[in-house]
């Protein structure tokens, strides 16, 4: 390359001054990104861990609901037989209330089955991410699901 081909440059600097800027601009915005991804994930891990500890709550509050009337007609051994008429009631009052107290939100219960002596309940949530969701143009919801179970048995005393 002659001399006369280059770009004229002001005394003292070179062609090159210009692309440390653009690096550093790029750096900074990856960073950013990469900011934004770790506090979207934290809000959805600290959303399930909520919500598995609203629905853990949930299960052992329907593992309450004993069904008397079956108990006493025909002293099981093992699991205790729950209310199923009950138990969807209850377990709907428990997240209301607890949802409620927590600030947690919208908690919605997808299913509260019973079988035998056992309570399975699922609850579901929608979550908001509000950096990437925005950056990427779709600051829609994200669901968040949780399942917990719980049990009753009898204990033989000795």
């Amino acid at each position: 390359m002659r001399s006369s081909d280059r770009l004229p440059t002001t005394p003292g600097r070179s062609a090159d001054s210009g692309s440390v800027l653009v690096l550093g601009l790029g750096l900074v915005l990856v960073a950013l990104l990469v900011a934004g991804v770790v506090v979207d994930a934290s809000r959805l891990f600290l959303a399930q861990r909520t919500l598995a500890s609203l629905a853990d709550g949930a299960a052992l509050r329907a593992a309450h609901d004993v069904d008397l009337a079956a108990l006493y007609a025909s002293r099981p051994a093992g699991a205790l037989p729950l209310s199923g008429r009950t138990v969807l009631a209850d377990v709907d009052a428990y997240v209301r209330a607890q949802a409620q107290a927590n600030g947690t939100g919208q908690v919605h219960v997808v299913t509260a089955q019973v079988n035998g002596g056992t309570v399975t309940v699922t609850l579901e949530m929608d979550q908001h991410l509000p950096l990437l969701g925005t950056i990427v143009g779709q600051p829609e919801v994200t669901p968040v699901t949780a399942t917990a179970t719980a049990s009753t048995w009898v204990v033989a005393s000795p």
